[in-house]
């Protein structure tokens, strides 16, 4: 399962205009959108603007949004089981780690340490089974790799053509 979601710190803004129950795009503040992931889906949460936190509010709504163009966003709203609001204009958004996004990451770690693997081309490897493994250089040769095994053994450098260094039992 790979990563989907975006990531930028420190997005937040104001929506520049209300948003109906139904509305499937936002805008926020002229100038506002570069403070946002620019590709990709992100997380964000609105809430009303009488609240310093979004935690406070109870009708606090997290939606995954995308940059559609300058300052506006389309949305999915209503996620992680909240509900889609008529929010009004300078209503407040933020990017946010959610509960969502933390699963998702233990989702891939989980992946992960199952057997993913990473770039594989031309002899070189990433990393692959329970273990971790680094470079592997061109044809016959190996680079450094970490550690290797599912008890987590350091294995040294590997050098070219048969030689390798301490791989744990």
């Amino acid at each position: 399962m790979a990563i989907i979601f975006q990531n930028k710190n420190f997005s937040k803004s104001t929506l520049a205009a209300g948003l109906t129950v139904g509305s499937l795009s936002l805008t926020v503040q002229t100038g506002h959108g570069t403070r946002f992931p620019q590709t990709g889906v992100f997380k964000a949460v609105i809430w009303a603007s009488t609240y310093t936190n979004p935690s406070d509010d109870p009708n606090r709504e997290i939606v995954h949004a995308t940059l559609s163009a300058g300052d506006v966003f389309d949305i999915v709203r209503s996620q992680e089981s909240t509900s889609a609001y008529a929010w009004p204009s300078a209503s407040k958004i933020a990017h946010v780690i959610t509960a969502g996004k933390i699963q998702e990451l233990e989702d891939n770690i989980i992946a992960g340490a199952a057997g993913a693997s990473g770039y594989s081309g031309s002899g070189t490897s990433g990393y692959s089974g329970l273990g971790t493994s680094g470079y592997s250089g061109l044809i016959g040769s190996s680079g450094y790799s970490g550690y290797s095994g599912s008890d987590a053994q350091t294995s040294g450098y590997s050098g070219g053509s048969g030689y390798s260094g301490f791989s744990g039992p």
